[in-house]
This record gives C-alpha cells, structure tokens and sequence, in this order.
C-alpha cells in the first residue's frame, strides 16, 4: 500500500502555468480575444498559431515579437516583470490577447 499512496500524491505545479495557446484563424483569434492573467514575476507561456499568412505577433510592453505561420506556431516564454495591462497583437493591427500582470 505504500507504492499506492506515492502513486495519488499530487506534485505541486502551482509555480508553473501550462502553456495559454491562442489559435487565430481567418485573420481572427478563435473564441475571441483571450485575457491572460500573470503574477509579477511568473512566467509566461505563450504559444500562437494560425491558418493564414505568415505573420508577426507582438507582445505589447515587452517589445517581444515572434513569427507564426502555419504549422510553425510562434512560442513566447518570459517573465511577467512589468506590472499592468498590455495588448498582444497579430500585426498589422488584430488584437488576439490581453495579458494583466499584476504584483
């Protein structure tokens, strides 16, 4: 029985948040434009994908940009350092998320 009771314990994940994905398609983000929500100092993790052209995605505040493509998804991964509210945006000009950083 005490293999059993190691096997149901739970590890604790809470430091680390599974990766948000926003899919855009059509020039749009599915389910419309996500709200993402971060304490100061976690990490982001972030991953977009889309079915249409090549495109830059930018993270607002950050100044952090990465291509998607389809079948090459753009991945984000940094620490939620500055506090407040910042747009990601698929450019030229479609907002696809809102990332809250909060202390």
């Amino acid at each position: 029985t005490t293999e059993a009771t190691a096997t149901t314990t739970t590890p604790k994940t809470t430091a680390l948040k599974n990766p948000e994905t926003i899919v855009i398609k059509n020039g749009e983000p599915v389910g419309g434009i996500a709200k993402l929500s971060y304490k100061q100092g976690s990490t982001v993790r972030l991953t977009v994908t889309t079915d249409g052209p090549e495109t830059e995605v930018h993270v607002h505040g950050y100044d952090i940009e990465e291509t998607a493509a389809p079948g090459a998804p753009a991945k984000f991964v940094f620490k939620a350092k500055n506090t407040g509210r910042f747009e990601v945006e698929a450019h030229p000009a479609t907002q696809i998320a809102r990332l809250d950083v909060v202390p």
